[in-house]
Order: C-alpha cells, then sequence, then structure tokens
C-alpha cells in the first residue's frame, strides 16, 4: 500500500520553521531511502545552499504558479486558471 504524506509547518516568524521543515525533509528522506520526499517553501528567502548541501529534493514553484496549478486541477481547466490569476482583483488578495 502507497500512502502520501503532507507535513506543513506553520507559526510565528523567527520561530524556527524553515529549519524545522528542512531537518523533517532530511530525516524522512532519509528513513524512505530518499524516495519521494520533497521540500517545498514558500519562503522568498531560502537557504537554497543548505538544501543543496544536504541533498534535499525541492518542489520549485512560485506562489502565483502553485495558486494557478491548484486551480486549474480544481476547475479542470489551465486556461481559465490563468485568467483567474492574471485579473488585477486576484493579484491585490
Amino acid at each position: 500500500m502507497k500512502f502520501k504524506d503532507l507535513y506543513i509547518v506553520t507559526g510565528k516568524g523567527g520561530v524556527g520553521k524553515s529549519l524545522t521543515s528542512v531537518a523533517l525533509t532530511k530525516s524522512i528522506s532519509e528513513l524512505n531511502h530518499n524516495k519521494n520526499v520533497y521540500y517545498f517553501s514558500f519562503e522568498q528567502n531560502e537557504d537554497k545552499e543548505l538544501i543543496k548541501s544536504l541533498n534535499i529534493k525541492t518542489v520549485e514553484l512560485t506562489h502565483l504558479s502553485s495558486v494557478q496549478e491548484y486551480i486549474a486541477r480544481k476547475l479542470n481547466s489551465k486556461t481559465i486558471a490563468k485568467w483567474i490569476v492574471s485579473t488585477s482583483f486576484f493579484k491585490a488578495l
């Protein structure tokens, strides 16, 4: 049986969420022999050198592209999703 787990680390700024997330990803990756374990962060200033040096796989998406992908899957239309995220209303959010 295959399992898909998603771990989300949240909290107040400056409490170590990024460090915890990187450590958690590395630990799970080692326990699962690097199979399908990825690090994803909305952090704009993440430490890419540290992540690379730890040999952690990452998902490379921007805020906008990940939201667009989510909307596209929900509406079953990449075209409509692209239109939605390009509106001035959406950008104001």
